[in-house]
């Protein structure tokens, strides 16, 4: 690997478009596409640039998502009439006697209930989510590790290397082949 790329200008040659096509970047990164990177450079590039992985956000917190729930307008709405009719019901003696506050209470009640409700749906929506995308990206992806073709884990630290040369496999959904090595 050319001692001189360093994270930051492997950042620009791809932001750039520095490399137009595989055997470019493969060469400015110190590899080639036939030979791919013996396992010193493994390790050296992992030193270097840190694994290549892309961060996941963490995940919302529940209370943020049922808070999440009262930008609901509807909602709103019904929390304002709840005070009102709390207010009114408190206020007004004729209504106070006849327990006029406690269709205000009920509304706030059914509010809570529902927003708890669409809360925990939407936890539970995103941790399938996390868990659906975390079997999506667990697969092997062939690359070229000393000249020999190998497979590896896409997943945790294992991640391909800058400069590594990845085959790709025949795009079944569009029929595109890999480029020449």
């Amino acid at each position: 690997m050319n001692s001189q790329t360093n994270g930051k200008e492997l950042s620009q040659i791809v932001k750039d478009r520095q490399a137009t096509d595989p055997h470019e970047l493969a060469v400015k990164l110190g590899s080639t596409t036939a030979n791919g990177l013996g396992q010193k450079q493994v390790e050296e590039n992992r030193q270097k640039f840190g694994i290549n992985k892309i961060p996941q956000r963490p995940p919302e917190p529940f209370w943020k998502i049922y808070l999440g729930t009262f930008k609901d307008p509807t909602l709103i709405i019904l929390l304002v009439s709840a005070c009102v009719s709390i207010i009114i019901g408190s206020a007004v003696k004729k209504e106070r006697d006849e327990g006029g506050y406690i269709d205000g209470i009920a509304i706030i009640v059914a509010v809570i209930v529902v927003s708890m409700v669409g809360a925990t749906n939407d936890y539970q929506k995103e941790k399938q989510f996390r868990k659906l995308n975390a079997v999506k990206e667990a697969r092997d992806v062939q690359v070229v590790r000393g000249g020999q073709q190998t497979s590896i884990p896409s997943t945790a630290g294992r991640r391909r290397r800058p400069g590594a040369s990845m085959r790709r496999e025949i795009n079944r959904s569009t029929g595109s082949s890999p480029p020449p090595s």
